[in-house]
């Protein structure tokens, strides 16, 4: 019979007495930060550091951690899940201090059908014992690209650590994990640039039986899901990696670094600690704090690897032959609105996304006007020389011609019967259009069609160009458990380089 233990916290409430803290408060000033994108529910608490420290804290979020290797002039400080990567690339040497905040460990959460049925609700699980389930078909779940979130490497090193063991991963041995490794990336359903996409997703009834990522993006989901969707929290017997979350300042100025100073000070007080505990689920980071006791579980922590090479190597070996392959199918629009600058656009855009494709990789164009039009395939070599397939690719995109009307829904129809579903890949379609659907069926017979696809059914990633209808995009993404993304003010290819981390 499954137990579970109900969140009870025991923090201390606004205007209760505790010991008596530092006077934190000094003249107003605007901490720009750049942050994770996790860290958007620290929103609350750092709005209450503005009457308590004078700092007001103007946060932005991404989900590429390669921006804070180049953040500059327009941020004061930056804000990582961890900084592992900025570490080994040398990219500390920059910073004028670094304060770790709170912690939060990478974790398993398992729906509580699959954690009866592994029984992991009764028995502590390693790594190995996740690895095994998923590679013989009993486990799938959504974990975040290693490349590009540092919950996914987090989990990636965890992972390959305790499977290889003892002590910390060293240059070469990436190897030795790589059978295991690959049988958990069998059961890899779904990936993303960040956990936070991957708990919507899960949200919204895609079928998994969990997802790898953070302690406290999985105990925040858990929260909020339906009871058939609930997530028993797993924390792996052989150990794991932990995200810090340190704020680092990057200006110099006096008064930058005495409103950093106070901001962290202030962060860092025990009631802080335990409100941000309560409230984002992560852990805090000084002793004596009061928790929940799902924060309290222990857990052996692995460590990180010291070489910048070992981490590429991994992280390589992931993408080109861990992982399961991707399988996407490009919709794109070359309807009599496309001609001209957009369809140039288009074509630059496609070309520069050729270099990013890997190996095992199956790539279908479906360009469409008013019908879906004749759709191309190309298979990236498992091994050898890439470069005959990918000028394939680019001479196809360049003979692209544009004209007739918009037909949408009929082409995304014919998408997924190319894009297929079922195991041994993982499955997306991306979709660019510049206008409104105007042949064809429209979006609520497409709705039909989709409801009675299978519950794994591949998300749609769309993308708004020039005069699409955005808030039809919005829904046709939220019903296919994908995304929207506006290509009217961003790079066109930078969008499509965004998509490649859920792909």
């Amino acid at each position: 019979m499954l137990i579970r233990v109900t969140l009870t916290l025991s923090l201390l409430a606004a205007g209760c007495t505790g010991p008596p803290q530092d006077d934190l408060s000094g003249p107003p000033f605007t901490l720009r930060v750049l942050a994770g994108d996790g860290l958007a529910d620290m929103a609350p608490i750092l709005r209450d550091a503005i009457p308590a420290t004078g700092v007001t804290v103007a946060l932005t979020t991404t989900d590429d951690p390669a921006r804070f290797e180049t953040a500059g002039r327009d941020f004061d400080a930056i804000w990582p899940a961890s900084d592992h990567r900025l570490r080994l690339r040398g990219g500390t040497a920059r910073l004028d201090g670094t304060v770790e905040i709170m912690s939060s460990p990478v974790i398993v959460g398992v729906s509580t059908r699959a954690a009866h049925r592994l029984g992991w609700d009764r028995r502590p699980a390693t790594w190995a014992d996740i690895a095994a389930a998923a590679a013989s078909g009993r486990f799938t779940f959504g974990m975040a690209d290693p490349a590009r979130s540092d919950d996914g490497l987090n989990a990636l090193v965890a992972a390959a650590t305790a499977l290889t063991g003892p002590g910390a991963l060293q240059p070469g041995e990436e190897h030795r994990a790589a059978p295991r490794l690959a049988g958990l990336f069998t059961g890899q359903r779904l990936t993303a640039n960040s956990t936070s996409w991957l708990v919507r997703t899960y949200r919204d009834g895609f079928g998994a039986d969990g997802l790898i990522g953070s302690e406290s993006e999985i105990l925040s989901a858990d929260a909020t899901l339906p009871p058939e969707h609930r997530l028993i929290p797993i924390h792996p017997a052989d150990g794991t990696v932990t995200a810090d979350h340190p704020l680092s300042l990057l200006a110099t100025s006096p008064a930058a670094k005495d409103a950093f100073q106070r901001l962290t000070r202030w962060l860092r007080t025990q009631p802080v600690q335990e409100r941000i505990a309560g409230l984002t689920r992560r852990r805090p980071i000084v002793s004596g704090a009061r928790v929940a006791v799902e924060l309290s579980a222990r857990q052996f922590q692995i460590p990180f690897p010291a070489d910048l090479d070992t981490v590429d190597a991994l992280v390589h070996a992931y993408n080109d032959n861990l992982r399961l392959p991707g399988r996407t199918v490009y919709v794109l629009d070359t309807s009599g609105s496309m001609k001209g600058a957009r369809l140039a656009r288009l074509k630059e855009a496609l070309s520069g996304l050729t270099g990013t494709f890997r190996r095992r990789e199956r790539i279908t164009f479906l360009p469409f006007a008013m019908e879906p039009g004749a759709a191309s395939t190309v298979d990236i070599p498992e091994t050898g020389p890439t470069g005959g397939t990918l000028r394939e690719i680019r001479t196809y995109v360049e003979n692209l011609t544009a004209g007739g009307d918009t037909a949408i829904y009929d082409s995304l129809v014919r998408a997924y019967d190319l894009v297929g579903i079922g195991k041994g890949r993982i499955r997306s379609v991306v979709l660019l259009t510049d206008g409104e659907n105007t042949s064809g069926r429209g979006f609520e017979a497409f709705a039909r069609f989709h409801r009675g696809l299978p519950g794994a059914a591949p998300p749609v990633f769309a993308i708004v160009f020039g005069d699409a209808d955005r808030a039809e995009m919005d829904r046709l993404a939220k019903l296919t458990s994908g995304a929207a993304f506006d290509a009217t003010s961003s790079a066109l290819s930078l969008i499509f380089q965004e998509i490649r981390g859920y792909q």
